[in-house]
């Protein structure tokens, strides 16, 4: 089982924003990495295209729009290549004037 959890620090800039995601390190022996997915409201996630990979326990998502509601979910991979089911989906919206709000961390027990 592996514990994966994001929590959102927003950054809005005045024309974009970045969002800086964090969470506990994996501890299966093959782990090989870390995929974040990201969509607006209302679309699909991209599983081609993760807006971030690494293996580092934090990123930081760049030149986000403002006014834009985004949502994010986390998975881990194996060496193997094998990837982890979506982690907890959390969402943060940023207005024009620089405020974002989201519900800051999510947690999910993946297999």
């Amino acid at each position: 089982m592996v514990v994966l959890s994001i929590c959102l620090a927003v950054s809005p800039l005045t024309h974009a924003m970045d969002v800086t995601l964090a969470w506990d390190p994996n501890t299966e022996d093959d782990l090989a990495g870390y995929r974040v997915y990201i969509r607006e409201v209302d679309e699909d996630f991209d599983y081609d295209n993760p807006a971030w990979e690494g293996t580092t326990t934090s990123c930081t998502i760049r030149g986000l729009k403002s006014n834009t509601s985004y949502c994010f979910v986390g998975r881990a991979y194996d060496l193997a290549g094998n990837e982890s089911e979506d982690s907890y989906e959390d969402c943060v919206s940023a207005g024009s004037g620089g405020s974002s709000s989201g519900s800051g961390c999510f947690i999910d027990v993946m297999n």
